[in-house]
């Protein structure tokens, strides 16, 4: 797996998601199939069986599309899936980016937003992500960094926006 990182742009930040490797895809894109082509097998065999359309042909697309769609976004976010930060106009404007759709945007006030880089233990490491509190909530980064790459983007976010980075618990 490709390790996570971030880029800066003119107009904010962009934390990108480690790359998955090929073997993962392929088994996840085989039981995406599997989850979406069962239900249409499921009519195809009740359409030529005698006894007719029943009840449990809902339960299985529910149950198996499902399945499929949420399988489908989270290989979505390992291939592509990065975390927008947007600053502009003293306003953030975050938003999770699958590639082909987004999710969880928000938009703050940038005065009332406080930033913190959170220490994380993870297989045993020390890794590192972005919180950003405000006045309604806040934003927990599900992305994780090295320990380099978050002095680097905190002294980024200082630098260029005078942004305050706390270390956060």
């Amino acid at each position: 797996m490709i390790k996570s990182r971030f880029e800066i742009e003119n107009n904010g930040f962009v934390l990108l998601n480690g790359r998955m490797n090929q073997v993962p895809r392929i088994i996840f894109i085989f039981f995406i199939s599997i989850a979406f082509l069962i239900p249409i097998l499921a009519i195809i065999i009740s359409i030529s069986s005698e006894d007719g359309m029943k009840f449990g042909i809902l339960l299985t697309f529910i149950l198996f599309w499902g399945s499929g769609i949420y399988l489908t976004r989270l290989l979505l976010w390992n291939v592509y899936g990065r975390e927008v930060f947007r600053i502009e106009k003293g306003r953030l404007n975050y938003h999770v980016d699958y590639k082909y759709f987004k999710d969880n945007s928000k938009d703050i006030n940038l005065s009332q937003a406080t930033f913190f880089i959170k220490p994380n233990k993870m297989y045993g490491e020390i890794f590192y992500s972005i919180q950003v509190t405000y006045k309604n909530g806040e934003i927990n980064s599900s992305i994780n960094l090295e320990e380099k790459d978050s002095i680097l983007l905190k002294t980024e976010l200082n630098e260029k926006w005078s942004i305050d980075v706390s270390e956060g618990k």
